[in-house]
């Protein structure tokens, strides 16, 4: 899901390396539209670099903080070597967990999705569940009583639990004990 707007300072992005300078590396910022930042070379690992290159290349997708955000200017200042093993892995989770939801959206209400459509029930879900993946999943478990709660027309609640019991995995435990 592409959001308009900026990020904010501290928020984690995924992005993708579009170009690579001698003072350091662009990223284009997936989750945001038409929005790309700068990561210092003094930002994109621990030490002493020689060579950006050798710890980043065209094309890798990353997962950067953000520190600073200069609207006027256009201007957002990311860093990489400010972002933990576990924040990385979580975030890209997140962010796949939010392509298969927008997949699934696509799915319920067919690819020609309008944009009004797509709006209305990105943000039921976002406001109800957190964000779409979640509401999937709680549709997936719990069928139209998960949804009762948000504004979406009946049809539109019917067409994503049928998605959702068609394509979430529900996660589940077993426990047995004596």
């Amino acid at each position: 899901m592409k959001y308009e707007g900026w990020p904010d300072a501290g928020e984690l992005v995924v992005g993708e390396v579009d170009e690579i300078a001698d003072f350091g590396v662009f990223v284009d910022l997936e989750e945001y539209e038409d929005k790309r930042g700068l990561v210092h070379k003094s930002e994109v690992a621990s030490g002493w670099i020689k060579d950006v290159t050798d710890h980043v290349s065209t094309g890798e997708r990353v997962v950067a903080k953000v520190l600073d955000v200069d609207e006027d200017a256009r201007q957002i200042d990311l860093s990489l070597k400010a972002v933990n093993d576990h924040q990385r892995t979580e975030t890209i989770q997140r962010w796949k967990n939010d392509r298969k939801a927008e997949t699934w959206l696509e799915l319920a209400f067919g690819e020609e999705l309008e944009d009004d459509v797509y709006t209305t029930v990105a943000n039921a879900f976002l406001e109800a569940f957190g964000s779409l993946y979640e509401g999937f999943e709680e549709a997936a478990i719990h069928g139209e009583e998960a949804l009762e709660d948000t504004d979406l027309d009946a049809e539109w609640i019917e067409a994503i639990v049928e998605t959702a019991r068609e394509n979430v995995s529900v996660p589940y435990v077993t426990v047995t004990g004596y």
